[in-house]
């Protein structure tokens, strides 16, 4: 899929450099994030500001992390590839119980990020990363 296929499905998309757009974050819980979007040739990037992952933005719009790539990956491209993400998903994860775990110290965890909390701590555990 090529850049230009995602940016129609974006919302409030400008121009911010040679290959670089911003947008709003589709995603419901970060409704008001900018997005970052880069297409890097074979590839296109994306970054939420507002803290929710390229995976959830991207299944938000009905995407897999094999459409962010302009030609078809072989299996042995997509399985390397498959588990730099992995890598980065998990780190995010271990950041939002880093966080939550500092905020319950402080006395400042409200419920909702108790919960995401309590969903990445499952995540890291099904991921044997504890």
């Amino acid at each position: 899929m090529i850049t230009n296929d995602i940016l129609v499905m974006l919302d409030k998309v400008k121009s911010t450099g040679s290959n670089q757009w911003s947008a709003t974050c589709p995603n419901e819980d970060h409704r008001n994030a900018k997005l970052g979007i880069k297409d890097t040739g074979d590839s296109t990037l994306i970054k939420c500001w507002g803290g929710c992952s390229t995976l959830d933005v991207i299944g938000t719009l009905g995407l897999s992390y094999s459409d962010l790539y302009h030609e078809p990956l072989s299996n042995e491209q997509r399985q390397e590839r498959r588990s730099v993400h992995s890598r980065e998903e998990l780190k995010h994860e271990a950041t939002i119980v880093w966080m939550a775990y500092h905020y319950k110290l402080k006395g400042i965890l409200k419920p909702t990020d108790r919960d995401r909390a309590n969903q990445a701590y499952k995540t890291l555990r099904e991921a044997e990363w504890l």
